[in-house]
């Protein structure tokens, strides 16, 4: 599965970028895909999916971005409410290394990280 989400997940994240323009901050793929357990047909791709602004018209372009991918399960922050998670709850997912998630696409580092 691993082979096949590497070529999923540009097209994902083009479809994002597409739809949402300046308004997709970051995504961060998480979850069973990042530990290397994922089951191809069972497992969801986790995609963590940071707006600049998170609204009622943001939101439905993510849904329309993500129409064609119905294996994405998307967890959707704006910038503000991102930063207040991160700082609740980073000593809880530092203690376990394994579920750290892998960033996908960062849109003021202009591209696709791994």
């Amino acid at each position: 599965m691993q082979q096949k989400l590497e070529a999923y997940l540009p097209r994902v994240i083009d479809s994002l970028k597409t739809g949402l323009g300046d308004h997709l901050h970051s995504c961060c793929l998480y979850g069973s895909a990042v530990r290397g357990n994922s089951i191809e047909g069972v497992s969801d791709v986790n995609l963590l999916i940071v707006l600049t602004e998170s609204n009622s018209t943001t939101h439905q372009a993510v849904a329309k971005a993500l129409h064609d991918f119905p294996e994405v399960d998307p967890f959707i922050l704006g910038r503000r409410g991102f930063e207040r998670s991160v700082r609740a709850f980073a000593p809880q997912v530092c203690q376990h290394p394994a579920q750290l998630p892998r960033a996908a696409w960062r849109g003021s580092a202009g591209g696709y990280q791994n």
